[in-house]
């Protein structure tokens, strides 16, 4: 028949694993520009759908930004779909972060930037200057595309990232990051989805895309008023569709205090440094379980990394040297 399709058994594939073929079949990594994440990670980011979940107002669409101009830093392009947040307020976290790293003083803020009140205040505005060069250039490959009428479903972003693919040179792996899952809608054809399966149709749009067009997708989620006293688990993405098993990576964020006996919610997301932990929740091809230590500035829109002087790689604990440059 001639749509038969043949079928091939493994030992061709395996035979690819040895030293001459192994650079065609290494799978790319880039790095978050956090050591502590990447060695989590299996030192990086990959091709896969990976989720990011936590209550709201904690920090998570500041802590992916963050990353997100670490990649566009290096080089490499970053769709950021902004499904909340307007252009101008991001451009503001970039530059309040680049103020706080420059000056260590926390009044630079991203509400004082928009304000037109500030205007007078030279000495200001001198350092803005400076930071303004600085994040210009990091964020030179960081794309913001706000919701609009054309830009609220998944469907419609996979069709936006595959339009900006064709435009990319031979090799580059642009990265996709969706803020949020829960504001993305369903597509126009099935307008009498329940929100369940909305979000379990978008899920499964951005597996696919991640998996078709092998990248990373980021996706962002919120966590229902139930879970906001609890400590993150795998249970808590449950009401999310598919989530849990279409996810290559999930991660949880929390404020580190969420195990006290004493914990209240809002005297810890009141204080400036905020002590915030990541939890590796699921990783389809690495270990899970691990808990990364974050300082965050609120403020200041700034994540700051705990514990870096340790010398720890749990994924790979007994490599002490992952390069191929040698091979």
């Amino acid at each position: 028949m001639q749509n038969e399709r043949k079928l091939s058994s493994l030992n061709k594939t395996v035979g690819l694993f040895d030293r001459k073929h192994i650079h065609s079949m290494a799978i790319r990594r880039l790095s978050t520009g956090m050591k502590t994440l990447d060695n989590a990670l299996g030192s990086g980011i990959r091709p896969g759908l990976y989720v990011l979940g936590a209550i709201p107002n904690l920090g998570k669409s500041t802590f992916v930004l963050q990353i997100a101009q670490n990649l566009s830093a290096q080089g490499t392009p970053v769709l950021f779909f902004s499904m909340e947040m307007p252009e101008n307020r991001i451009a503001s976290k970039a530059l309040t972060r680049q103020l706080f790293i420059n000056t260590q003083t926390p009044r630079y803020t991203s509400d004082l930037l928009l304000n037109e009140e500030s205007a007078s205040d030279g000495e200001f505005w001198e350092q803005v200057d400076l930071a303004r060069e600085q994040v210009a250039e990091e964020c030179k490959n960081l794309y913001v595309i706000e919701r609009s009428e054309n830009i609220s479903s998944a469907g419609e972003i996979a069709r936006v990232v595959e339009q900006f693919m064709d435009t990319l040179e031979t090799g580059q792996m642009p990265v996709v990051v969706v803020d949020s899952l829960q504001t993305l809608s369903g597509e126009q054809n099935n307008t009498y989805w329940g929100d369940c399966a909305v979000v379990d149709s978008n899920i499964r749009t951005l597996t696919t895309l991640a998996t078709q067009k092998k990248i990373p997708v980021f996706v962002i989620s919120s966590f229902n008023r139930t879970n906001y006293q609890a400590p993150v688990s795998m249970e808590v993405f449950k009401e999310s569709g598919s989530m849990e098993s279409s996810a290559d990576v999930i991660l949880g964020m929390q404020l580190s205090a969420v195990n006290s006996k004493h914990f209240n919610l809002n005297e810890e997301k009141a204080k400036s440094p905020r002590d915030i932990e990541i939890v590796v929740l699921k990783h389809r091809y690495g270990k899970s379980g691990s808990t990364l230590a974050f300082q965050y500035y609120p403020a200041n829109d700034y994540f700051k990394e705990v514990g870096l002087d340790e010398e720890s790689d749990d994924f790979f604990p007994e490599l002490p040297e992952r390069s191929l440059d040698s091979l």
